[in-house]
């Protein structure tokens, strides 16, 4: 998925972040993940609106333009994994692939859940 050492990675919690570039990165050289915070999150700015799904999957599309990268393997872990489904849905064309963590399907069948609660 990410062959080309570029990928993305969305995620809720910011210990994430220091495990990617802490960890995987010295041992994989050509390995180059852009791991921002999702708007609200870690030292990302509040603002008054963006934070529904759709909107947050919008910051990330502008960050892989800004950073003028036209495809890139997915990773989405725990609150960013849905924008990250948004994502593929939106600009398939931008992913090499995609890898959900840590999160449930994010369109639910309600009847199938409701037993298990």
């Amino acid at each position: 998925m990410c062959r080309t050492g570029r990928c993305l990675w969305t995620k809720g919690q910011d210990r994430l972040a220091r495990a990617v570039l802490g960890d995987v990165q010295p041992g994989v050289p050509h390995f180059q993940p852009a791991v921002p915070s999702l708007r609200g999150f870690g030292w990302s700015g509040r603002t008054r609106r963006g934070y529904d799904m759709e909107g947050l999957a919008e910051d990330m599309l502008g960050l892989l333009d800004a950073l003028g990268l036209e495809r890139v393997g997915l990773v989405g872990h725990d609150w960013g994994a849905h924008p990250g489904f948004r994502l593929c849905l939106r600009a398939p064309e931008r992913f090499t692939g995609y890898l959900a963590l840590n999160m449930s399907h994010p369109w639910p069948r309600h009847r199938a859940v409701l037993p298990n609660l």
